[in-house]
This record gives C-alpha cells, sequence and structure tokens, in this order.
C-alpha cells in the first residue's frame, strides 16, 4: 500500500467510527522494528469508547488484513442509541445497587429497579 492508500484507509476508519458516536476520533498505522504493524483506534480521553479505555490496537500481518480487522471491529461496535441505553442501563442498576447496599428506603431506589426490568424485558422481547 502507498502512503496514500494508508492514509485514505485510516480516513475511512475515522468516518466509521464517527458514524458510532465517537467523540474526536483518529487512526494510526504504526509499524515497528521487529514487532509487527498496527492500527491504533483512539477517541477524546473523557469518552473511552472502546471498552472503557480511550484507544484500541489491532493486530494483522498484513496491511489488508489489518485494515479489515479494524474495519471489523469498528461494525461490531454499538449504534450511538444502543451505546447509550446501555449507558442508562447501567446508571440505572447502579442506582439500585446503591440503594439496596445503603439500606435506603424503598422509595428512593425501588422506581429505578422497575424501569431498569422494563427496559431489560423490552431489550429481551423486541426484535431489531
Amino acid at each position: 500500500m502507498t502512503t496514500e492508500q494508508i492514509q485514505a484507509a485510516l480516513a475511512e476508519l475515522v468516518t466509521a467510527m464517527m458514524g458510532k458516536g465517537i467523540v474526536t476520533p483518529s487512526a494510526e498505522y504504526t509499524i515497528k522494528s521487529q514487532s509487527g504493524s498496527y492500527i491504533w483506534l483512539w477517541s477524546s480521553y473523557d469518552t473511552k469508547a472502546f471498552n472503557g479505555e480511550y484507544m484500541h490496537q489491532i493486530g494483522g500481518d498484513t496491511p489488508a488484513e489489518l485494515f479489515s480487522n479494524a474495519r471489523a471491529y469498528i461494525d461490531a461496535m454499538p449504534s450511538p442509541e444502543q451505546a447509550a441505553i446501555t449507558r442508562h442501563m447501567g446508571l440505572l442498576a447502579a442506582v439500585v445497587e446503591h440503594g439496596r447496599e445503603h439500606n435506603l428506603p424503598d422509595e428512593y431506589w425501588a422506581a429505578s429497579g422497575v424501569s431498569l426490568q422494563a427496559m431489560t424485558d423490552n431489550l429481551l422481547t423486541v426484535q431489531p
């Protein structure tokens, strides 16, 4: 691959990450002596879009495999809507857990538990 082709492929990865709602995405192609080639995917430090991290390393044996692996990883990421639902459910679960752990009266956290259960039921029964 030429430098221009690599830059174009990196730009496509950045566009795909933007489609997944990643804030300030960036992609980097790294070749190191005696340690292989990698693609690094980056998001803003406060977003941590890659399983709680702000960067993710993709490996492969050839440039084509690297870009294919990176694209597959991005494609498998949740949509912005699904990511928001997952974050929301996590927050609701944390409220319920906090209320139970600290023996708070039910009226302070039980509604969150009902909402969490309804969202879970909905996700299990509604087909995409």
